[in-house]
């Protein structure tokens, strides 16, 4: 998993969460970084929580049929966007979640909490060490399974934008 954050502490505490690079992105290109550490060929998923400042970069980091899961906007709101540019970056998937929109009932939100609680009590798992944070628990090395299973199961992010798996 490759991560993008704005502080070197936060790039350490995203390498003691698993990531296998973390990219600077205050400093660096990271749509350079992501293409040169993917070999051009870009990411399936790319979790973004800054908004404005990295929201194009964040789609030309997509391979393919990528998706952008935009889901803050810490510098600020995405300015207006035509959307046919998707198809043109390989048609690309977006999409702008709200945490209320996934626990709309009772039985959803005790439902999601589960996953996630359960998810933490796996000693092994790469989402419980991921759900951890530093000096509060396990760190692990393990990678995701796969941005596919990101994408299922996002909640054990923790990084400021997230660029999923390279392989």
């Amino acid at each position: 998993m490759i991560t993008t954050v704005s502080t070197k502490a936060k790039a350490k505490l995203s390498r003691e969460a698993g990531a296998s690079d973390a990219i600077l992105y205050t400093s660096q290109d990271f749509e350079a970084e992501v293409k040169r550490l993917t070999g051009g060929k870009g990411v399936d998923v790319v979790y973004d929580s800054v908004g404005k400042d990295t929201f194009e970069g964040s789609l030309n980091c997509l391979r393919p049929r990528g998706l952008l899961a935009l889901f803050g906007a810490s510098s600020g709101p995405v300015p207006p966007f035509d959307l046919i540019q998707l198809s043109g970056k390989g048609s690309l998937f977006i999409t702008r979640p709200t945490l209320w929109h996934y626990v709309a009932t009772r039985a959803e939100l005790e439902w999601r909490a589960g996953d996630v609680l359960g998810w933490a009590a796996m000693e092994n798992s790469s989402c419980a060490r991921s759900l951890c944070t530093a000096g509060r628990g396990r760190a692990g090395a393990d990678r995701p399974r796969s941005a596919q299973d990101d994408r299922q199961d996002s909640a054990g992010t923790v990084k400021k934008q997230g660029i999923g798996n390279r392989e």
